[in-house]
């Protein structure tokens, strides 16, 4: 079953084949849930709920970000149109999906991942962030 990263109400994301190797490539924390290098935790997120997705199959988690991390996260997405970002959790790829247009709002869900990944993504998005305040992953622009 595939991860799909739906970054707001509309089709602004599109799925891209995990590369071969991106296993291999180095995550920004072995813990937590990450979208590329902004960690998403208790310090980014403002809320999470568990819920199905647009279409009702499967369990997704729908994020609402700081705004900070919002800004941060519309930054990104400006700078990737026509790119893939990758979406890490515990420092394994989720999906590394294509960003179709800027998305500013600070929402994003998360969806397509079996019990134990959403599970695990609810925890790292209430825990502490897995940096210390100096560190320069943290979401100060």
């Amino acid at each position: 079953m595939r991860t799909l990263l739906s970054l707001s109400a509309l089709a602004l994301l599109g799925l891209a084949a995990i590369p071969a190797g991106a296993e291999d490539a180095a995550p920004p924390s072995p813990q937590g849930l990450w979208v590329a290098d902004i960690p998403l935790c208790a310090e980014t997120v403002v809320n999470a709920a568990d819920a199905a997705d647009f279409n009702g199959a499967m369990r997704q988690l729908s994020i609402e970000l700081t705004p900070d991390a919002g800004a941060r996260f519309a930054r990104l997405t400006a700078q990737a149109v026509g790119k893939s970002i990758t979406v890490w959790l515990d420092g394994a790829v989720l999906t590394e999906p294509v960003v179709r247009e800027p998305i500013a709002g600070g929402r994003l869900s998360i969806s397509g991942m079996d019990d134990a990944q959403i599970e695990r993504a609810r925890a790292a998005v209430a825990a502490p962030c897995p940096f210390g305040a100096g560190d320069p992953a943290s979401t100060a622009a």
